[in-house]
Order: C-alpha cells, then sequence, then structure tokens
C-alpha cells in the first residue's frame, strides 16, 4: 500500500506531480532497474519527469490531472490583414502544424480574434497533432500519466493521446508575468493598501522578494495601483508576498485537454516495453 504525504503549501498540480512519481517508482522502478525523478519545475518548458538509467536520462513522462491545460503559445490578431502573428518570442517551433492552426482560425476570423473566445471552432485534429508534436519533438516526452476518478492510473503514449482525452483551444489575453517590486514601487503599493482599508505593517522590498505584515480577507488576490498590479500571497501568519504584475499583455492559443470516461485502451504493454529496453 502507498502512503502520500500532501504538501498544503503546494498546488494541486504539484503534489499530483509527486504521487505519480511516487507511483512509478513503487510500480516500475526496481523491477526495471530505472528511477523516475521528478523536476518539480514550474518551467512550462521543462518535463515533468525523467526516466533515468543510472543517472542518465533516457525519456520523460508527463503529468496531467484529468482535465489540465496542455500548451500555449502567443498569437497577435491582425485586424487588416484577418489573420494571426506567430510572435517570434515563443518557445515552440512555427512548424506546419502551428501554420494550419492560424489558417484554421484565420478562416473564422471575427470569431477567433475576441479575447475571450472560448472552444475556437477549428478541427481539434489540429489542435491533438501540434500537442503530440510539442511533447515528442521539443521535450522528448514519450507518454502522460494521468489518474480517472477511481484512482486508476493511465499511462497513454503521446503518439496517440487523441484516444485518450479530448482536444479544446481558446483564445484569452493574458498577462506576461510578475517581477519583484522595485523600490520605487513601494508608495504605490502602500497607496493602495491604504485606499482598501487594509491595516498593514511596512513595505519590505528585498533582492529576491517583497512582502508586508498585514490583515487581509483572503490568502491571494490582487490589486490595480496607478502604474501596475500588484498581487498578494499569504505565506503564513499575517505575511503577504507582494508580485507586480507585468503591464505587457499577450493574447495567447490555450490548449486544454480532458480524459474521456469510457474505452481507454491499456497500453501498459508498451510501457512496459520501452522500461525493458533501459533494463537491458
Amino acid at each position: 500500500m502507498m502512503f502520500f504525504f500532501f504538501n498544503a503549501d503546494m498546488k494541486n498540480w504539484e503534489n499530483f506531480e509527486l504521487e505519480c512519481t511516487d507511483y512509478l517508482n513503487s510500480a516500475f522502478g526496481k523491477e526495471y532497474g530505472c528511477e523516475f525523478r521528478n523536476l518539480g519545475s514550474h518551467d512550462a518548458t521543462a518535463p515533468d519527469i525523467i526516466v533515468t538509467k543510472n543517472g542518465s536520462p533516457v525519456f520523460s513522462i508527463e503529468t496531467k490531472m484529468p482535465e489540465a491545460q496542455c500548451g500555449q503559445f502567443v498569437l497577435k490578431p491582425d485586424d487588416n490583414k484577418r489573420t494571426f502573428i506567430f510572435s517570434s518570442k515563443n518557445k515552440c517551433s512555427h512548424n506546419n502544424h502551428v501554420k494550419a492552426i492560424i489558417a484554421a482560425m484565420a478562416e473564422r476570423y471575427d470569431t477567433c480574434a475576441q479575447s475571450s473566445a472560448d472552444d475556437l471552432p477549428i478541427p481539434e485534429e489540429l489542435i491533438h497533432n501540434w500537442v503530440k508534436d510539442y511533447y515528442l519533438n521539443h521535450k522528448g516526452s514519450l507518454y502522460f500519466i494521468t489518474r480517472n476518478d477511481r484512482g486508476k492510473y493511465i499511462i497513454a503514449p503521446v503518439e496517440r493521446l487523441e484516444e485518450y482525452f479530448d482536444f479544446s483551444a481558446k483564445f484569452r489575453i493574458k498577462a506576461s508575468g510578475s517581477s519583484i517590486p522595485s523600490r520605487n514601487n513601494r508608495r504605490e503599493i502602500e497607496a493602495i493598501l491604504d485606499e482598501g482599508g487594509f491595516d498593514h505593517g511596512p513595505i519590505v522590498i528585498e533582492k529576491k522578494t517583497a512582502f508586508v505584515e498585514m490583515n487581509a480577507w483572503d490568502d491571494k488576490f490582487k490589486l490595480q495601483g496607478n502604474k501596475y498590479r500588484y498581487q498578494f500571497k499569504n505565506t503564513g501568519g499575517n505575511r503577504y508576498e507582494i508580485r507586480r504584475l507585468a503591464n505587457t499583455r499577450n493574447a495567447n492559443f490555450i490548449v486544454s485537454i480532458r480524459l474521456k470516461n469510457t474505452g481507454l485502451p491499456d497500453e501498459t504493454a508498451q510501457f512496459l516495453h520501452d522500461l525493458a529496453a533501459i533494463r537491458q
């Protein structure tokens, strides 16, 4: 029997990654002479779990909750040409799969260009073809691991993800990240806290963190200042970490997946075959 110990300070997906890693090591590690290492990274371009033999990486596995985001890239709507421009800052390549998605979105430009466009009216095949190519060729991931509502772990080959998941895509305007506030932001932060009626102490800004002691109604929230928007996150007691949110906002093509309820293939044999190749 396996016991999982949850860290209350971690997000659900982080706990899930640890659970999947524990399961893989317990079920297959010793028998096949390999180790499954959770990288525990917030970097979406890095693999979730690395399969290693004698300390050397062999291939990687992605952990995905039954409903999860599965990839994204930035597209800029071009109203004059009625199409979408692929950002040069994207970390994925501008390949034929991306071009096919852009072409399909351009055919329905008025619908797809909305900043709140959910379930984009483009063929699902285009979406999962891009996902499979991204994980196989960009991240080197051969499998996804997830778990159904009955607690059974499911290991799905990336090359056949459409047999296990339903795919959808949406178009969203998203802020482009956060940073530690500078000392020049201190007055603005104090002003929005005062205006909000918060009982707070001094704003402390250091090289690697910024925080404030205060009474607040929620563990995590955001407030808008004159120049920047700020996020406040409780880190214990009355202490809140402060992050300055970027003003730059990008339009993102975002892919989501949902685990199918029935008729999922059992690919344990293929997975064991790949593990057996490591043992040799």
